[in-house]
């Protein structure tokens, strides 16, 4: 799993404000939650093709999220001059720090080959859930009391999991190893996985 300062990190520097400390505390909530939601809260389906059998897939993500994507996310809960800037510090942030991504699943027909797996179900309920216990918690730690805006927490999450939903194999990451005997011939199977 990749590491929530990386994470954070690559959302303060695709900022294009100066950011503050409530922004650092944002940036740090976002990071930590997404990688905490992850394992149990995005699920992968792909295609496997090699030799007949079972394995295990293996692959890196890349992600596509746009600025439009979020701001269709966050619809009319965040609104303002500043909410495009938002839609890029967490498009281009979240596409960033999470490049590289790994999953790890399993392979049913194809037992030895390659894996193209796409995120098919993130979930946002949890997510912002998660979201919220880990803003009110850093912010407590301040002093504050995290968002009092209605919705919030529910935004972001639908922006993250617009985001998410784009994610991908990079090719050429996606590999199945074999769990199983071999069978003689070449398949084409399903996988399924979870980032890990």
């Amino acid at each position: 799993m990749l590491p929530p300062s990386v994470i954070a990190q690559a959302m303060r520097a695709a900022a294009p404000f100066p950011g503050g400390p409530t922004f650092d505390i944002l940036c740090q909530a976002i990071a930590i939650a997404t990688t905490t939601w992850l394992p149990t809260g995005v699920n992968l389906v792909g295609v496997s093709t090699g030799v007949v059998g079972a394995g295990t897939a293996t692959g890196a993500l890349f992600f596509a999220g746009t600025p439009a994507i979020v701001l269709g996310a966050i619809g009319t809960t965040l609104t303002g001059v500043n909410a495009p800037l938002l839609a890029t510090t967490l498009s281009v942030g979240l596409t960033t720090g999470l490049a590289g991504l790994t999953y790890l699943g399993v392979s049913a027909g194809v037992g030895l080959g390659t894996d193209l797996s796409r995120v098919v179900v993130a979930n946002p309920v949890t997510l912002a859930q998660t979201l919220r216990g880990v803003h009110t918690g850093l912010c407590a730690a301040g002093g504050g009391t995290g968002a009092v805006v209605p919705g919030f927490y529910e935004a972001l999450a639908g922006a993250i999991v617009g985001v998410m939903l784009t994610g991908g194999t990079l090719p050429p990451t996606g590999v199945v190893a074999p769990t199983s005997p071999l069978g003689p011939s070449s398949s084409v199977g399903v996988s399924t996985s979870v980032p890990v």
